[in-house]
């Protein structure tokens, strides 16, 4: 028996492991008192079948317990992090499409030589030729006028879209 370990308590996580298992068997050869902790998921309580009952060795008394507390958080865990991260794609899909589909609709107004305009009066988009890129005038019968200056009396101007 080596005199450093006598009487002292030792907590082996992953004891039930092939590693764990032969750091138990020499701590408990050694004089250590051994709690073994481990939820089993890669270890097997066959490999500490040898230890349990000498007066020198246990399981942690709540290991059942805690290895379903444990795996059940971790597995809530993955699940709202997987969650999370599909919104957060999803979102982001979203957000890309609608943004490819303005990009579309404003390259296909380009290759047509159309502009999309609000009217700041009665609210209604209308397309209009680009023309010379200078501004769009409208007047109450609904003409349009493509002018660097108001046309004349009664014409109002249109708002581009970007």
């Amino acid at each position: 028996m080596d005199p450093t370990f006598p009487y002292r308590r030792v907590v082996v996580t992953g004891g039930a492991g092939f590693i764990g298992s032969h750091v138990c068997d020499a701590l408990v050869s050694a004089g250590a008192r051994v709690v073994c902790v481990d939820n089993l998921l890669t270890g097997s309580k066959e490999n500490i079948d040898h230890l349990i009952g000498l007066s020198t060795f246990e399981m942690h008394p709540e290991w059942e317990r805690m290895q379903m507390q444990i795996n059940g958080e971790a597995t809530q865990q993955a699940l709202r992090n997987m969650d999370q991260s599909m919104a957060q794609m999803r979102a982001r899909y979203e957000r890309q499409s609608a943004q490819m589909q303005s990009q579309e609709e404003s390259f296909d107004r380009i290759i047509n030589g159309v502009d999309l305009t609000t009217d700041p009066v009665d609210g209604k988009q209308r397309e209009v030729w680009m023309g010379t890129g200078a501004p769009h005038w409208i007047n109450g019968l609904d003409q349009v006028v493509n002018s660097p200056t108001q046309p004349g009396p009664g014409f109002h101007q249109l708002k581009t879209q970007p």
